[in-house]
């Protein structure tokens, strides 16, 4: 079903968003799958997240700016929301 553009809920981090969509379409949905053909639901890519971010906030100061080089991978998606999530 597609729904109308809504600004008012671009305003919340990438994180949140992710939360939101799970909650919306479902949290054992697959939405990501790299080269290796492993597919990871939103349960598992939120999962994933939390256990790398504690480590990278663990590394980092509280509003460090972090650069992430990272191939086009499930790991580089699961990295850029473990560090939105800290």
């Amino acid at each position: 079903m597609a729904r109308a553009f809504d600004p008012a809920l671009g305003r919340k981090n990438l994180f949140d968003a992710l939360l939101d969509a799970s909650k919306t379409y479902g949290a054992s949905k697959k939405i990501l799958e790299d080269q290796e053909r492993n597919p990871l639901s939103y349960t598992e890519v939120i999962r994933a997240a939390f256990a790398l971010g504690r480590k990278l906030a663990a590394m980092t100061s509280p509003g460090e700016r972090v650069g992430v080089l990272l191939p086009s991978s499930s790991g580089g998606v699961v990295t850029i929301f473990a560090l939105h999530a800290f």
